[in-house]
């Protein structure tokens, strides 16, 4: 799993699954009840789908039309629009990639020597794994502290309780 993959805001709708696998959205829902694919539901109720489960299934079953890169396709596709002078965003909208995606890509190409690029991509990855563990500490400590003014409004409304 790519690290900014770990975080389902990175995650794809129906509509861009369907998109990317060159099939009806009605298709994306029957990979899902059929258990091809295993989408979380967000806070609005929409289905989000993991890219790497979705990669994984367009590879797995290849359809004329689905626009799915392995790594080594991505990194390639990415190079030679940037050796086009395409810019970030389209390389983005080009390969339906993340805006941190394209920008590791462009760091990699800006490299002059792999060893150097291997080596951005292992600091970017380290510092997105410490973000991503920040960031549940901080989801947990904001669910202790709303299970204890849930408890203290409780004891104050209710003496009884105690």
């Amino acid at each position: 799993m790519h690290p900014e993959h770990n975080d389902p805001a990175t995650w794809l709708r129906r509509g861009e699954v369907g998109k990317l696998l060159g099939i009806p959205r009605t298709s994306v829902r029957y990979l899902e009840t059929n258990g091809a694919l295993h989408p979380l539901r967000d806070e609005r109720g929409d289905y989000l789908y993991d890219p790497d489960e979705v990669n994984a299934y367009a590879v797995s079953n290849p359809r004329r039309g689905a626009k799915i890169y392995d790594d080594g396709d991505l990194t390639c596709e990415a190079a030679k629009l940037f050796e086009l002078g395409k810019n970030r965003n389209e390389v983005v909208v080009a390969l339906r990639i993340t805006y941190d995606r394209a920008d590791a890509l462009w760091q990699e190409w800006r490299c002059a020597d792999f060893e150097t690029a291997a080596k951005l991509r292992r600091t970017q990855e380290a510092q997105a794994a410490a973000e991503r563990l920040q960031a549940a500490a901080d989801r947990k400590r904001e669910a202790s502290r709303k299970r204890s003014r849930a408890l203290m409004q409780t004891l104050t409304r209710d003496p009884g309780a105690r």
